[in-house]
């Protein structure tokens, strides 16, 4: 079944719910297979694989208006400068050989970005290099400010899954203020949801990825969900997600039970290592000391 399409806010495109990470393995016939079962949504990000632009070959350009492209710079974390940003644009356009992009993203920022990044931003759009704005970030009051002070970014990319869903109180409430889209990414949380942690009951089930992609979209603020198959088996299961709908109140209460158990396992982790590492640091000075008090004891006998 192709999956159904939906409006992006209002940019005036149209995605099926999920998304394609293409950073994980996807092989260009996979690509070309998930758009002619609707997944049309192609995000080209940190990893740009080789495969993404051979499956806009073979789609053609009768199938251009069928895909939206999706870009990042993440090169303005080193040098943010207008001319870092260009590049990163054109290099994509080059290695596409298309002549725009459906969306170009400012990719993982820590700080609003300054007026002279957004007036470049702003020429590109005006140049025609792309159609729309994203913007990606870890820092949720960091994503609230820059949605509620309305920026030219139609797409906010931030994270959330069953272990990480500050989003729904932090940014969720300020998306409908100018109707901006939004994407979601680490459903699975870099695969930590797949896998019970030390202490969950063995009578419990462990969430799928199916599951993670489900109760993602289940929260009717998310516009997509960016999912990371690394082959066509995964992409079928993947669509199965779409197929299944929103989750029940009682699946959506264990897979929050589960989140909280995750997060929670991995502070704690996070935690004992912070603390490992410090105490080896102390007794690595501690040695290093005690050598050179004996080193410098000897020589005096010596001397």
């Amino acid at each position: 079944m192709v999956a159904e399409q939906i409006n992006l806010a209002n940019t005036g495109l149209k995605t099926a719910r999920l998304g394609l990470g293409t950073a994980y393995g996807l092989k260009a016939a996979d690509i070309v297979w998930a758009v002619e079962n609707g997944l049309n949504y192609i995000f080209w990000g940190s990893f740009r694989r080789s495969s993404v632009p051979k499956a806009v070959k073979m789609l053609g350009p009768a199938r251009r208006d069928d895909i939206i492209l999706v870009s990042a710079c993440y090169g303005h974390k080193l040098l943010n400068t207008p001319q870092v940003i260009r590049r990163s644009l054109e290099r994509a356009l080059q290695r596409l050989k298309v002549d725009y992009l459906d969306i170009f993203q400012l990719g993982y920022i820590s700080a609003k970005p300054s007026d002279e990044i957004v007036e470049a931003l702003l020429k590109l759009r005006r140049e025609g290099l792309f159609r729309h704005l994203a913007f990606s970030t870890h820092n949720r009051q960091l994503a609230a400010e820059i949605i509620k002070e309305n920026y030219p970014f139609k797409i906010a990319m931030v994270r959330y899954n069953a272990a990480h869903r500050g989003a729904e109180k932090e940014i969720f409430p300020y998306l409908d203020l100018h109707k901006q889209a939004l994407v979601s990414f680490t459903a699975t949380r870099w695969g930590d949801l797949l896998k019970p942690p030390k202490g969950w009951p063995v009578d419990k089930p462990v969430p799928t990825a199916v599951d993670c992609y489900r109760f993602v979209l289940s929260h009717p603020k998310v516009t997509l969900c960016l999912s990371g198959a690394k082959n066509r088996r995964e992409l079928r299961e993947n669509l199965k997600a779409l197929d299944l709908g929103p989750m029940s109140e009682e699946e959506l209460l264990w897979m929050k039970e589960f989140g909280d158990f995750v997060y929670s396992h991995k502070r704690q982790l996070k935690e004992k290592l912070s603390l490992d590492n410090f105490n080896s640091i102390f007794l690595y000075f501690k040695v290093i000391n005690t050598f050179s008090n004996n080193s410098y004891n000897l020589l005096q006998k010596i001397t």
